[in-house]
């Protein structure tokens, strides 16, 4: 069993209040803690404790620390706490997934499965995302029903013990729907303590600051709410500075309510809406309750220390366990996600070869010699898998993005300082600066955030849009905006070494005042290259796998494509290792294009469809370019590493620098910033 530290054996009494008759009551009960298991004799603390839930299979109670990032696992018989920390954000849920060794969590403002067993952000897989447009909501309360829907309540943004009234919602997430979130209730400030009636007729619920335990008629066929009432206000009942927080039942249908600044449980019935009885806690901040234990009669509590002075309240943020209730639980529910276990993509097909052999052509060759282009010297640097190279002109300044080590990089052409974000979530393939403001638009894994440089760590993310929901292993692949402000962006399947499935990705579009992915392409396999002509009449793109260069006719006012074609057909040129990658355009109307496996760059007059020039860097792996530099003459190229041998880095020790291509014959035009009004104060 589980090491606890015993508090006392004692008698409390209930609270009666002025304005309800309350029959006082004498009962017996005993409070432990959880200790910490390095140290026996002390507790174990957490900054805030939250979302119990035991797991009755492993003989576990999982809970989480909201602030610390961290999910839980607490063995019962060992007494062992196993924690599983989330470098992306705040995780403020955590619930049983059913048949699955895997576990539905709550990150900020999105549901994910959690793989324990995977290391790092890389166990998480993306299901939904709720408040969309409010990137500083969190979901902060979900709980499955006995149909295995999972129901989850959003808060809105938060300062110290403040959070801004009416931001929130509350949803249910169904399996066949699960990346369309129902709204069930709107507008919430507080969404906290979701549970059932035994017969599952009625759902109770708290929206904690009305001080609130509601009651909902509720129908588990189709997961309808109807004939809102209150069960009990606690402001009435004696607990005027208290707010409810979490909330459980038992098995005579009772209902037991954390009681934040409360110190106490309440044990409510909720037919006669009178309290039974009142447990104090020797900690003002309770946050939530559960049963568990082999014979579920202990009732697990989590609390909090955020903001306090631990010198006040030293066993703030404990775990507590109250036993001789009289009372105990049932098992809880668990969310049905059928296909948890392999909620990504296995099947792969063949990409492509490092290898290949190209046929004779018809064109000119030009090989770059050192006095063409140089690599970031100063600093000596190559990248894993440079992507995205991006020039902002109002600042002069080069973005690029390592997608392998998750970095977003700039380089000032007037200092030379070369300035990194890391961003712990996942993959970062996109960058782009957006119209006045200091904040950049990213891409990581599936999703658009808007950053700021001058936070710390993932906190600079602010969430946008989420793409190719229901495929968490597809990444946004490719993004650049048009001349209305608005992204265009494109994902991929899943990727396993030069691997990628085909027919997985679409490419979007997205633009206010909404910011919803309007599908624009679909299926596409590997999607790369966009840029327009330069009378923005003519969309150019390219899908790596198809091995074609294409144009649609483009409706710049509306943001339509239509009429597509063929520019170039790369079977004419090279065999089907080759592919096309990135892609930009040059003064005169032609496109500019970076050949993957072939270590080389290629200009196509896209009127009549031919290849003008082609250059051969002293690399394999060509990923990107664009123009840049103070009159826009400098072609800049990100090139990768990713994958290769050690052998074959010996031969390409330059492969994963940003080359920079002087005396090109021509100069590019400047790129579109992404239009969002609001940027700099979006959160």
């Amino acid at each position: 069993m589980f090491l606890i530290i015993a508090l006392t054996c004692i008698i409390y009494h209930s609270v009666a209040a002025d304005t309800q008759e309350v029959q006082e009551s004498q009962q017996y009960y005993r409070i432990s803690m959880v200790s910490s298991h390095e140290n026996p004799g002390s507790p174990a603390l957490f900054v805030h404790g939250e979302s119990p839930v035991w797991d009755p299979e492993q003989q576990s109670l999982y809970f989480v620390d909201v602030r610390d990032s961290n999910v839980h696992r607490l063995d019962y018989v060992s007494g062992k706490i196993y924690t599983k920390h989330i470098n992306y954000g705040e995780v403020n849920v955590v619930s049983l997934v059913a048949g699955s060794h895997r576990l539905l969590i709550a990150v900020r403002s999105s549901l994910y499965l959690l793989d324990w067993a995977i290391a790092g952000d890389s166990a998480l897989r993306l299901l939904t995302t709720m408040d969309v447009g409010l990137p500083d909501n969190v979901i902060n309360e979900g709980k499955p029903d006995a149909e295995g829907r999972f129901w989850a309540g959003t808060k809105g943004p938060q300062t110290g013990d403040e959070v801004v009234p009416d931001k929130g919602s509350f949803y249910s997430v169904e399996q066949e729907s699960f990346t369309h979130p129902r709204t069930q209730l709107r507008p919430v400030s507080i969404s906290n303590g979701i549970v059932w009636s035994l017969n599952n007729t009625v759902l109770y619920y708290i929206d904690s600051p009305t001080q609130k335990i509601e009651a909902f008629d509720f129908d588990l066929q189709r997961g309808d709410l109807s004939a809102r009432r209150t069960v009990i206000d606690i402001s009435s009942v004696g607990y005027e500075d208290a707010i409810p927080d979490g909330m459980t039942i038992d098995s005579h249908g009772n209902l037991w309510i954390a009681l934040m600044f409360g110190g106490t449980v309440l044990h409510v019935d909720p037919d006669t809406r009178q309290i039974v009885f009142g447990y104090k806690l020797p900690v003002s901040r309770v946050t939530s309750v559960c049963w568990g234990g082999p014979n579920l009669d202990e009732l697990f509590v989590t609390t909090a220390r955020d903001n306090l002075d631990a010198a006040a309240e030293p066993l703030g943020g404990a775990i507590f366990t109250i036993r001789g209730t009289g009372s105990r639980g049932v098992e809880p529910h668990t969310f049905r996600f059928d296909n948890a276990d392999f909620y990504y993509t296995w099947v792969i097909v063949t990409f492509c070869h490092l290898y290949f052999i190209e046929p004779v052509i018809l064109y000119h060759v030009k090989h770059i010699t050192p006095n063409q282009f140089n690599t970031f010297e100063y600093t000596n640097l190559t990248f894993s898998h440079a992507e995205s190279p991006v020039w902002d002109p109002d600042i002069e300044t080069l973005y690029w993005v390592d997608v392998l080590q998750q970095d977003v990089h700039s380089l000032d052409y007037k200092t030379k300082q070369h300035k990194v974000k890391h961003i712990n979530y996942g993959e970062v393939n996109i960058v782009i600066p957006i119209k006045n403001s200091s904040r950049l638009l990213v891409g990581v894994r599936n999703e658009l955030h808007i950053m700021d440089w001058s936070l710390p760590g993932d906190s600079a993310l602010r969430f946008v849009a989420a793409f190719d929901q229901g495929l968490p292993d597809n990444i946004l692949n490719e993004g650049i905006v048009d001349a209305m402000g608005r992204f265009w962006g494109g994902t991929k399947g899943h990727q396993h070494g030069n691997d990628v499935v085909y027919d997985e990705g679409a490419l979007y579009s997205l633009e206010p005042p909404h910011f919803v992915p309007q599908i624009r392409l679909k299926p596409v396999s590997i999607s790369n290259g966009l840029v327009w002509s330069l009378n923005n009449t003519i969309m150019y793109y390219i899908d790596s796998l198809s091995r074609r260069i294409e144009a649609f006719d483009f409706n710049l006012e509306r943001g339509h494509i239509s009429r597509r074609r063929t520019i170039l057909e790369l079977d004419e040129y090279w065999d089907d290792e080759v592919i096309a990658d990135g892609m930009t355009i040059d003064k005169d109307g032609f496109i500019w294009i970076a050949l993957m496996f072939h270590g080389c760059i290629v200009r196509i007059n896209p009127d009549k469809r031919t290849i003008v020039e082609r250059y051969k860097l002293p690399v394999t792996l060509t990923t990107s370019l664009t123009w840049g530099g103070p009159k826009l003459d400098d072609l800049i190229v990100t090139t990768s590493r990713r994958n290769m041998s050690p052998e074959t880095l010996k031969q390409q020790p330059l492969a994963g620098s940003v080359f920079i291509l002087h005396n090109m014959g021509t100069s590019g035009v400047r790129e579109y910033k992404f239009v969002f009004t609001n940027a700099d104060t979006y959160k």
